[in-house]
């Protein structure tokens, strides 16, 4: 009969070249009962990075309390999740603005087709161009759906990597706390 072994895996994490295990807060995280350990890392939540060289500028909530730190150390996936969202927002903003300009320039060349006093000819050539610009703005506004879409699941996977946990190094850098992740 062979002996089954269940390990729990280990939170490697490493500050100063000093391996630490964090498994044992995980757990503790997971049930809260009992005495906290390792209480000088923290359970942060990462809601903006806003540089990344040389270590990252990020606005975290930590124990309720929102500041702005530096945060070394952070897994690849964090700040992939959250240079993505930067990236698509500023195109979201640019695509919003330009359908809804297009919308107005619809609407008012539909208006001035309508309009009395034109001859046949130009209410044709209004409607024509109308009609041209209806089509840009049912693609543009499909487009502008698509990149929502996409930054919708790109905010939720920011979300998914913004918890984190750190310990705060005693260090200051340009007037800022300094915490690290210990991620390799």
């Amino acid at each position: 009969m062979a002996a089954t072994v269940v390990a729990s895996a280990a939170d490697l994490r490493y500050v100063n070249d000093t391996a630490v295990d964090l498994s044992p807060l995980d757990a503790w995280l997971k049930q809260r009962k009992g005495e906290r350990p390792l209480k000088h890392w923290k359970e942060l939540r990462v809601t903006a990075i806003s540089a990344t060289q040389p270590i990252p500028k990020s606005s975290v909530t930590i124990e309720g309390e929102t500041k702005t730190v530096f945060l070394r150390n952070l897994p690849p996936t964090t700040l992939d999740a959250f240079a993505q969202v930067a990236a698509l927002e500023p195109q979201v903003q640019k695509l919003s603005d330009s359908v809804a300009a297009e919308r107005i320039r619809v609407d008012k060349l539909k208006a001035d087709a309508n309009a009395h006093g034109h001859s046949r000819r130009v209410k044709h050539a209004l409607n024509q161009q109308a009609k041209g610009a209806s089509t840009d703005l049912s693609a543009n506004s499909k487009q502008l759906d698509a990149l929502r879409a996409k930054l919708k699941s790109a905010k939720e996977r920011e979300q998914k990597f913004a918890r984190e946990l750190a310990m705060n190094t005693g260090q200051k850098y340009a007037g800022l706390e300094v915490w690290d992740c210990g991620r390799r």
